[in-house]
This record gives C-alpha cells, structure tokens and sequence, in this order.
C-alpha cells in the first residue's frame, strides 16, 4: 500500500484503493498531493455506512456477560487474512479474543505461542482455523500442541472446516449451533442471514455486547458490535482528482 501511494504521487500511478487501516497509515505520513476521491461501497449494501462489523452470539441462557466466557466453547471464522477474498484484517479476526482473554507472558517464547497458550487456557474447546503463526513450523507445531482449539472443526486433523459454498462465518455459526455451551464471534450480516434461514432457533441465541450487557437477534437491525471497518477508498493524486 506505500508503494502504490508513493507511485500515485510521483505520477507513475493514477490511482489505487486502500483499505481504511492503509488510508490512515497514509495520511500519518503526511504526504502532500494524495487525495480520497471516492469511498467503494457494494451494490447491494450502498447505503450501509460500514464494510463489515463484528458480533459476539452466545447462547439464550448465557449470564454475567463478559466476566463468565472461561471454559465456552469458541467458535471462530478463521485467521485467513492473507487471503485475497478475506476483507478482515487480523486486528479484526483477533479484537475480541484480545479483549477478553489475558496473556500469560510465561506461556512460551514467541508471540505466537503466548496467544495460542492462552487461547486454549480460557476456552474448553474450540475451532479457530487458518494460520496461527506466519512461520510455517512453528504454526504446524501450535496445532499439535494446543489441539483443543481444533477440537470443534469438521476436520480436526487439518484445524478447517468443511469445504463449502458457505462462508467461514456461517460455519461458525453451525460450529456454534452444535455446541451446548459455545459462542461465536463473526459478522454482523452473516448472523442476519444465518438466522433469517434459521428462525425456529433465533431464540435460542442472543448478542453478548462489549459492556456485558445483551440484545435479542430477532428484529434486531442495530445490534451492539464489537467492531467496525470503514468501506474501503480510491486514492489519486491532487491533479487527477479535479480533472
């Protein structure tokens, strides 16, 4: 995203689209001749303010809110940022775990470990797909240490879930349905979707908010999230911008 900024100031580039997170990094930059000249919204949600929000579903019966999470199952959409398909960012696949769960700094020696050990210390069981660590062998290592955070996927052997048509959202909201005692952290829409398909069960479940209070899903158009990722803009320089 910098190089392209750069080339889209020094003219050897006309234009590029940058995700909210790499606008703002950007603009701290404080480049002269860089401008936002539209905001890229989808055709079937123009008039939605936001990308994508995030929400926490628990079960109906779920009490004390944030304070009582330890030992749930947790059901997760996968860390696949890296993916081109994937709009979420990893500081948005890992916002709610880093809200709830504490670090033990002595739980290993790499980042990685730490928050894949602590992970596994707060919930009983779990299934958080896709890469837990950028390094290769040490990714393959967390998996057979910490199995229980696979525990839940359709495949345990490989940490997934099963291939489909569905998105990685709604599977963890089936991972969740499965689960007497689980929760699922995912997005806004696809909770929406999910039980608008699912309605004799949309009872059963209710949004956990970041205050510890809760919201019904039914007829819910607004709900709390713990979450929210601006749509994405197309940057041009000064000159291309007014012509």
């Amino acid at each position: 995203a910098v190089e392209c900024a750069q080339r889209i100031q020094n003219g050897t580039a006309d234009f590029g689209v940058f995700t909210a997170e790499n606008a703002f990094h950007i603009a701290s930059m404080r480049w002269q001749g860089l401008a936002v000249i539209k905001e890229l919204r989808h055709t079937s949600r123009i008039r939605e303010p936001f990308d994508y929000q995030s929400v926490v579903v628990v079960r109906a019966d779920h009490v004390d809110g944030v304070s009582n999470l330890k030992g749930m199952d947790y059901c997760h959409p996968g860390l696949h940022q890296n993916q081109r398909h994937e709009r979420w960012t990893e500081m948005f696949l890992k916002f709610f775990e880093r809200q709830v769960v504490p670090n033990d700094c002595d739980a290993g020696t790499s980042p990685a470990e730490i928050e894949t050990a602590s992970l596994e210390a707060h919930f009983n069981a779990a299934c958080r797909p896709g890469r837990w660590s950028h390094i290769e062998t040490e990714d393959e290592a967390l998996k057979k240490r910490f199995s229980r955070l696979c525990e839940l996927c359709d495949n345990v052997e490989t940490c997934s879930y099963e291939a489909s048509t569905a998105t990685s959202h709604r599977q963890a909201l089936d991972c969740m349905r499965k689960s007497t005692n689980g929760l699922a952290y995912v997005s806004r829409q696809e909770v929406q979707s999910f039980f608008d398909e699912n309605a004799d069960i949309i009872n059963d479940f209710k949004y956990l908010c970041p205050n510890s209070s809760y919201q019904v899903i039914a007829n819910n158009e607004r709900p709390c999230v713990w979450n929210t990722q601006p749509w994405s803009v197309v940057v041009s320089n000064h000159e291309n911008a007014l012509s």
